[in-house]
């Protein structure tokens, strides 16, 4: 049976594809393991904003360069060089990109939740969306996240009890599509053993909006 994992305690506040390919994943995320720790602590702290041209766009651009060979090692080893310089947009690309590498993969999803840095970034996720006005984050950010979450079945509380604030906060502005992906995310999430309630209040806000 599939299992999942509770993250963020206290903070914030397989079947391989192919065998060769799994070898060079495992070596390169137990390389990241090591050369990573110490970096990125506290990186999502600052209220960053990049505007066109800025810096956060040449982030996404790496972040999304670096996921292309689906060597999940590699792109948290990236990752974790820019993640003091992150915003929220380039967070959620990273863990959104990291939950389709290695989300059909549980075996490979197993070796990921040792790595220190899965959880460095999630607490990044977890205090950039601490720090910013609820409307000011976009329902894309917060759909992608959540979805890495309920992918990577990774019960992280914190994380989801900012989430749910937000998008109670934020419903108006998603879309149908960003709306639906969040809301199967924090069902699936819900439904994981040992996992926390499920806050009621987004689906609430959900029909409301969807009836209006």
């Amino acid at each position: 049976s599939e299992s999942n994992d509770d993250f963020g305690a206290g903070q914030c506040v397989l079947q391989p594809r192919a065998e060769s390919l799994r070898i060079s994943r495992i070596t390169s995320l137990s390389m990241t393991m090591g050369s990573s720790k110490g970096k990125g602590k506290g990186a999502a702290g600052r209220k960053a904003k990049g505007g066109r041209g800025g810096t956060h766009p040449w982030i996404n651009s790496q972040i999304i360069q670096a996921s292309e060979n689906k060597d999940v090692g590699h792109l948290m080893h990236v990752i974790m060089q820019h993640l003091p310089q992150m915003n929220l947009v380039n967070l959620s690309t990273a863990l959104h990109r990291v939950a389709k590498i290695v989300g059909n993969d549980a075996w490979l999803q197993g070796q990921l939740r040792q790595n220190s840095s899965l959880e460095t970034l999630l607490n990044s996720v977890c205090t950039a969306l601490n720090v910013v006005e609820a409307t000011e984050v976009q329902p894309q950010s917060v759909s992608n996240v959540v979805w890495s979450l309920a992918t990577l079945r990774i019960v992280h509380r914190p994380l989801l009890q900012v989430i749910s604030l937000v998008c109670v906060s934020n419903m108006a502005q998603f879309k149908s599509f960003e709306l639906s992906t969040t809301l199967w995310a924090l069902a699936k999430l819900g439904s994981m053993e040992d996992s926390a309630p499920v806050d009621k209040a987004v689906f609430y806000a959900a029909a409301t909006h969807i009836h209006n």
